[in-house]
């Protein structure tokens, strides 16, 4: 998760880098377009400008769907693996509430395994 954690960290980063200077782009033009009115070079960087932003919407909601699947590809097998270990002794909303802290389900999925070594052992 940690991967993931710095993965997301560097995404908000590069998208915060990217709306910057998509900002400062647009103020340029808007300069660039008060000083040469009529310009068809005036036009042409504010197109471009939109095309940019576009394909930058589009990526990063690319990005937050995918996020988003792997996300749940990893709260279902999570509670798979805890319904494994937990058996009946938790109910399907504390298994839930469980796979909503990561940290807090890997805890108690090493836990039970840690119980069953030691049963197995004596």
């Amino acid at each position: 998760m940690t991967n993931l954690d710095k993965i997301m960290a560097n995404n908000s980063k590069v998208s915060i880098n990217v709306k910057t200077a998509l900002k400062k782009a647009n103020e340029d033009n808007e300069v660039f377009k008060a000083n040469n009115k009529g310009s068809s070079v005036a036009q042409w960087r504010i197109n471009q400008l939109n095309s940019c932003t576009r394909r930058f919407k589009n990526s990063a909601n690319v990005f937050q769907e995918t996020l988003n699947d792997f996300q749940q590809t990893l709260r279902v097998k999570q509670k798979r693996q805890i319904g494994i270990v937990a058996g009946d002794s938790l109910t399907d909303e504390q298994k839930e509430d469980m796979v909503d802290d990561y940290e807090a389900a890997q805890e108690y999925i090493q836990k039970q395994f840690q119980m069953i070594n030691t049963s197995d052992a004596m």
